[in-house]
């Protein structure tokens, strides 16, 4: 009941506007690892293995590993060789990894101030 209560409030527009949004996140990310494999898969098989990764990871109970097995999975049945196709899932996962660490910290550089803030008026009503 509350996905179709969710999915009634958006409507159709607001559902094809999430999913478009995803697809394009999902292209942005697959264009990264296409920089690595262009000379032997093409940018819609990346795609399709990074799409078939977000979503294992998502769903599946072992975390995001399973899914990234999975894409990995993807590019070999493709055609890409499993050392090579093992070694672009290593990159992409550590670059996914580093991009996030570095989102963090401009959230906490960003939060920073507001966080002083609320410690010193804490402070001062303790004190």
């Amino acid at each position: 009941d509350a996905v179709w209560g969710a999915l009634s409030r958006a409507g159709w527009s607001g559902f094809g506007l999430v999913l478009a949004a995803g697809l394009v996140l999902t292209f942005c990310l697959a264009s990264g690892l296409y920089a690595l494999l262009r000379d032997t898969a093409s940018l819609w098989q990346v795609f399709a293995s990074r799409q078939v990764r977000d979503s294992a990871g998502d769903i599946l109970p072992f975390t995001q590993i399973g899914g990234m097995a999975l894409g990995m999975r993807v590019l070999v049945l493709g055609g890409i060789t499993p050392s090579r196709a093992i070694a672009a899932g290593i990159v992409d996962v550590t670059t996914e990894l580093v991009a996030q660490g570095i989102f963090i910290l401009i959230g906490i550089a960003l939060a920073a101030p507001a966080i002083a803030d609320r410690v010193e008026g804490v402070l001062e009503q303790l004190g």
